[in-house]
């Protein structure tokens, strides 16, 4: 496997912008004044499933081809089951079979 080009990051980017919100900046205003410059959190919780993981397996199982989702997708959850559970039932798994989660 290749690692991805700058083309594959902006691609993907634009395939899960479909599918999730972007996550909001916000202004933290005391910690600003205390380290002396603007500072601003990038609140990954606000994602439907409570975390940034779930980009990366929107992105997976959306631009699977349509014989990677014939041969079916394993997914395994560690600790963290939302976004396995959302992608398991969301509108870029498809025609997808043989889901199996653990």
């Amino acid at each position: 496997m290749n690692p991805p080009t700058f083309d594959d990051i902006v691609a993907a980017s634009e395939f899960v912008g479909q599918y999730l919100p972007k996550t909001p900046l916000v202004a933290m205003p005391k910690l600003s004044q205390l380290f002396g410059f603007d500072y601003y959190a990038k609140c990954e919780n606000l994602q439907p499933v409570g975390a940034f993981k779930v980009r990366g397996g929107v992105n997976l199982v959306g631009t699977a081809s349509a014989e990677e989702k014939h041969a079916g997708m394993v997914f395994s959850q560690h600790g963290q089951s939302r976004p396995v559970d959302s992608l398991r039932r969301s509108a870029v798994w498809r025609e997808g079979r043989n889901l199996c989660t653990r």
